[in-house]
């Protein structure tokens, strides 16, 4: 019985190929083909049974299902004269309830009602204890172990409880699970798109004035001249003036007229302002005046023929 138990396992693991997820489905239909072992109470006077059958079950959501099941068993009796063959068959309904139906292993707990038929094969003897079919509980636990969403490895274990005598049977079993058809589960919900990088602001570009206070001057005199700027990291003005503060003033005395420009630079770039300084010349003097002459007689009026001196 190892043996073909062993088989199975192995013929499943063979064709469940890829280990792909796997769940319980609601509104799945399933089929378990098992082997195992049967043992009856002692009084029972039956040796432990070698059986085999099927469970046909519906899961109607993941964690609640119900099966119908049905197997056979060869053995004998132990204990009695003559010694006689015995055949077995179960056959009941069942509830299941799941634990964990989101993995790959998943445990449940099972209770129902169970009947038991065994009988002497060759009719040796009309035993009340061997020839009668009896009705009785069950209830146990199993696990399921999916190597496919499809397929499981399964293993049960039930106590079964006889009405009329209370013998207590253990039933204990090893098979594969088909599922078929079902809910298939949700695929998982898409990653969020990539936050989208938004590129900084280039920076400011900066702004630059300049002026001359006053603007006229005359030679030999001086003006200041005053500037503001924003977004800037380095100002110059030409004119021999060079590297000056962001903002500020500064006197200049220009022996003509001048034409300062300003030079703001930043990151975002550059700007310039001009000022112009009026230089006024002082007016040309006057050529000096030619010297005069004068005439003067003495006297003032002479005569005819009179000479002046």
């Amino acid at each position: 019985m190892r043996k073909t138990i062993a088989t199975m396992v192995a013929a499943a693991c063979l064709v469940a190929g890829g280990i792909a997820s796997a769940e319980i489905r609601p509104k799945t239909f399933t089929a378990s083909p098992f082997l195992g072992g049967y043992t009856f109470e002692g009084d029972q006077h039956v040796e432990t049974s070698f059986i085999f059958g099927a469970r046909f079950g519906y899961d109607y959501t993941k964690r609640v299902g119900v099966e119908a099941l049905i197997d056979f068993g060869k053995t004998e009796t132990h204990g009695v004269q003559p010694k006689r063959d015995v055949r077995l068959l179960t056959a009941g309904v069942e509830g299941l309830y799941y634990f964990m139906p989101d993995s790959k292993l998943v445990p449940f707990l099972a209770g129902g009602l169970r009947g038991v038929q065994i009988e002497d094969t060759r009719n040796h003897v009309n035993d009340a204890d061997i020839d009668k079919a009896r009705l009785g509980v069950a209830y146990g636990a199993g696990v399921k172990y999916f190597l496919a969403p499809e397929l499981a490895v399964r293993g049960d274990v039930r106590h079964i409880v006889l009405f009329n005598e209370g013998w207590n049977n253990l039933e204990y079993t090893l098979g594969l699970a088909f599922a078929f058809g079902g809910q298939a589960a949700a695929p998982p919900p898409p990653p969020p798109p990539p936050a989208r990088v938004v590129p900084p602001p280039p920076p400011a570009a900066p702004t630059v004035s300049l002026s001359a206070n006053p603007g006229s001057i005359e030679a030999g005199k001086c003006t200041d001249l005053s500037w503001n700027s924003a977004n800037a990291s380095s100002v110059s003005i030409d004119q021999g003036v060079g590297s000056v503060a962001t903002s500020g003033s500064k006197q200049v005395c220009p022996p003509s007229s001048t034409t300062y420009t300003t030079t703001a630079s930043g990151p975002g770039g550059s700007a310039s302002s001009a000022a112009t300084v009026s230089v006024r010349q002082p007016p040309t003097p006057p050529p000096p005046a030619a010297p005069s002459v004068s005439i003067s007689a003495n006297p003032a009026s002479v005569s005819r023929g009179s000479a002046a001196t």
